[in-house]
């Protein structure tokens, strides 16, 4: 494949950084007053960096949260890149870990994706050179296991079977059960240059093993198949955000399910009303028949690059379009869709751009089968540049949003996140509000 077809995909792709890692004034624009502590959800935070932090590292680029556990990468750390263990006790987290990757070298990325279910973690570091014969980045992924004595160990390398060049193996990870789905967004397939593809991983016992590699029955060279994958039992979800859906290179989203031990594709998710360069499938969430889409360089209106999210019903062998979100306050830029976390019947999307790139999270909430915004969620010191909600994770009452590009403790882009927690009822209206009428 000439690699000059590449060229509109690379223009785009450094715009979208632009807009969600990157503190640019918007064009005729002045930023929006921080309101949202005072204006949105308010909720008690608790803010938390590496206990060892150092400028550059970048803490909060990635996040999992599980029950009272949360992990937190911080891609610039030394020796490849390291995750950040917390554990929340009587109310409160705490590190209590710092993972490395045995054999990761500087420069591997290691915790440019996270999955955690329970004692299980899968931890992705896409830019790990597997050999010494001039082919780079084919990428790796890193199971890790939780002890009878509380510590998280490195369990076994995954690999794909077939690794090029390039590939970015790790780039997206997730998790379910016994099986692991990862993304390799750059893969060469049939010689059609960043394809993209994913493997299935099964674990048997204590050993994972590669059990099959899917690819999209229309993909084409430059599509990045695998740049955002989600799992949940026998349904898989796999993001090619810059695959051909409602409009060329809109984005588009493929649907497997596994049936006697094989997985199949059995469908596609597309905007109803994509646009060129939406990246619909940035980011993407799972939890049976309900799926959210994230495009966060949609145009809302006439804001372009505000961003939106795309809800889907996929009972009934079908996916269905049933409702397109955007924050009720978006602006132009905004990049609503940066990171999506699901949990239950709410959902909290980043939108790391939105107030100068200073940046926020939304949370919005399914009643009755609609989604409806609950409010925002921002960092009470967060200055422009900071780009809160370039990674978020929600799990029961608790929302982490990652600001990687933060300045904390007087270094630079040291990066930080924020531990919000839902008051109770009694917290909310402890100062005498009328409740009757609520």
């Amino acid at each position: 494949m000439c690699r000059v077809t590449r060229a509109p995909r690379v223009v785009v792709q450094v715009l979208i950084f632009a807009l969600s890692l990157q503190p640019m004034a918007q064009a005729g624009a002045a930023p929006r007053a921080q309101t949202r502590i005072a204006d949105g959800l308010g909720w008690p935070e608790q803010k938390l960096s590496a206990d060892n932090g150092a400028a550059q590292y970048g803490f909060g680029r990635a996040i999992a949260i599980d029950g009272d556990t949360a992990f937190v990468a911080a891609l610039n750390a030394p020796a490849g890149g390291a995750v950040y263990v917390f554990e929340r006790v009587a109310g409160v987290w705490a590190q209590v870990q710092q993972l490395n990757a045995i054999d990761s070298p500087d420069g591997a990325n290691f915790g440019f994706s996270i999955a955690l279910a329970g004692d299980t973690a899968v931890i992705g570091a896409d830019r790990t050179t597997l050999t010494d014969d001039g082919f780079r980045h084919q990428g790796a992924a890193y199971i890790f296991e939780k002890g009878d004595d509380g510590l998280w160990t490195q369990a076994q390398k995954l690999t794909a079977s077939d690794f090029g060049a390039e590939a970015q193996f790790g780039n997206a990870v997730a998790l379910s059960g016994d099986t692991a789905l990862i993304g390799a967004y750059n893969s060469t397939i049939n010689d059609n240059a960043y394809q993209g593809a994913a493997y299935v991983f099964t674990r048997s016992g204590t050993t994972w093993t590669e059990t099959q590699k899917l690819v999209a029955d229309d993909g084409a060279g430059g599509d990045d198949f695998g740049n955002a994958v989600a799992l949940d039992g026998n349904r898989a979800l796999i993001a090619a955000f810059y695959g051909s859906g409602a409009a060329a290179q809109t984005g588009t989203v493929y649907e497997f399910e596994i049936s006697a031990g094989v997985w199949t594709q059995t469908g596609k998710l597309n905007a109803d009303d994509g646009a060129f360069f939406d990246t619909f499938g940035y980011a993407i969430a799972l939890a049976g028949d309900v799926a959210l889409v994230t495009a966060p360089y949609a145009q809302v209106g006439d804001n372009f690059g505000q961003g939106a999210v795309y809800v889907f019903d996929l009972a009934g062998g079908g996916a269905s379009q049933t409702q397109k979100l955007a924050a009720s306050d978006g602006a132009a830029s905004d990049a609503l869709g940066a990171s999506i976390s699901l949990y239950g019947d709410e959902v909290l999307v980043g939108a790391s751009s939105a107030l100068g790139y200073a940046g926020e999270a939304y949370l919005f909430a399914n009643v009755g089968g609609v989604w409806g915004e609950l409010g925002a969620l921002s960092g009470s010191d967060e200055v422009s540049g900071d780009n809160v909600g370039y990674a978020v994770a929600l799990s029961g009452t608790t929302a982490i949003v990652g600001a990687p590009l933060q300045t904390f403790g007087g270094n630079p882009v040291q990066g930080a996140a924020y531990f919000f927690e839902r008051p109770t009822p009694d917290e909310i209206f402890a100062d005498g509000f009328d409740t009757s009428a609520r």
